[in-house]
């Protein structure tokens, strides 16, 4: 074979080849593109910012809402840095989170406050990691829904119970004299024993509000039972235990986060199954119930009463002790104790001034 027909061969071969190349990668650039525009048509229609991002932290997509929320055009973001995208300050509090889904290639998210475009908002940001896309390996979806308008509406709404349960307290302050500030101290008590046995969050959130509204049944009770300045009869001591369940069916059909009610209800019972309304027991009862139990009685016999003088708080906390195990958690009891041997002007100065006769 003469040596042109070798080189002509070899020239053909290879052009064949570019040619082949030329048009794989022509399909793989209409695979990419009908992606892309498929992405687009999924992620342009809803408000979550959403972002592909390359292992070096490139922007590889990105669709309109991040774009909006920028204030970019969805050209100046694509192949930029995520930085130079969203800004370095929200780069910075993404990078951990970016890195972390990264190494260890699980979905995470986190909720995180971002400067984007100017304007900070709250963010529920997933970090979710990808084996592919086109010739990219392991890139990273990121996918952030703009959780500020929710926070807000939840701020009223809790704006609004909080002045509720503000007005319900002073009604019954208004209704009984003799307990007037018994809830509000009630909450101290019960918080200062929660932060002393080291309780989470939403315990002493459900401790709070329960102290706050453990009274609200006394509007229920007839006035002349609870200023009455002799003993009660039987009868009246009946009248007067009803209003435990009174204030749970005045809260029944309210939603609250956390066992509020069933805290609410335990907090007239004792260990050993004397107390009301259900003679509860042991272990029948919920620790926030146990606290709201303690605080309860530590607040009432330090407060003065229409028939008797209010107690010092040695000898309030002596007759909780002297019922440690028995009647009240002994857990719970040490903890107002160790309260009172360290907080001892601060108990004191809650006690309530005898009100005016009436």
């Amino acid at each position: 074979m003469r040596r042109g027909d070798l080189g002509g061969g070899l020239a053909s071969r290879q052009q064949r080849r570019a040619q082949q190349q030329a048009h794989e990668l022509r399909s793989q650039a209409q695979r990419l593109q009908k992606q892309t525009e498929l992405l687009h048509a999924v992620t342009d229609n809803i408000d979550t910012l959403t972002l592909l991002l390359s292992q070096d932290e490139h922007v590889l997509f990105s669709n309109q809402a991040t774009a909006r929320a920028a204030g970019a055009t969805l050209a100046e973001l694509i192949g930029n840095p995520l930085g130079a995208a969203l800004g370095p300050v929200a780069s910075a509090e993404l990078r951990h989170g970016i890195r972390l889904a990264g190494k260890t290639g699980k979905y995470i998210w986190r909720m995180l406050r971002l400067p984007i475009g100017g304007k900070d908002r709250n963010y529920r940001v997933g970090f979710v990691p990808v084996e592919r896309i086109g010739r990219h390996e392991r890139p990273l979806l990121l996918v952030l829904t703009d959780i500020t308008p929710l926070q807000q509406a939840q701020q009223r709404h809790s704006g609004l119970l909080r002045k509720l349960v503000a007005t319900l307290v002073h009604v019954v302050d208004m209704h009984d004299p003799w307990s007037a500030h018994h809830s509000q101290r009630m909450v101290e008590v019960a918080n200062a024993i929660g932060r002393e046995l080291r309780l989470g969050r939403s315990e002493r959130d459900t401790l709070e509000l329960a102290a706050t509204l453990a009274n609200l049944g006394k509007i229920m009770v007839p006035r002349e039972i609870l200023v009455k300045t002799e003993p009660l009869t039987a009868a009246e001591q009946a009248v007067l235990q009803q209003h435990v369940q009174h204030g749970l069916d005045l809260l029944a059909n309210l939603e609250f986060d956390g066992p509020v009610l069933a805290t609410i209800a335990q907090k007239q019972e004792l260990l050993d199954g004397s107390g009301y309304p259900h003679g509860l027991r042991g272990e029948q009862l919920t620790l926030t119930g146990r606290i709201l139990s303690v605080a309860n009685v530590f607040v009432a016999l330090t407060s003065p009463r229409a028939y008797r003088q209010r107690m010092s708080t040695e000898q309030a906390v002596a007759e909780l002790m002297a019922g440690a195990d028995s009647r009240y958690d002994r857990h719970v009891v040490a903890a107002l104790f160790h309260i009172a041997e360290n907080r001892r002007d601060w108990l004191e100065s809650g006690a309530e001034p005898e009100p005016e006769p009436t």
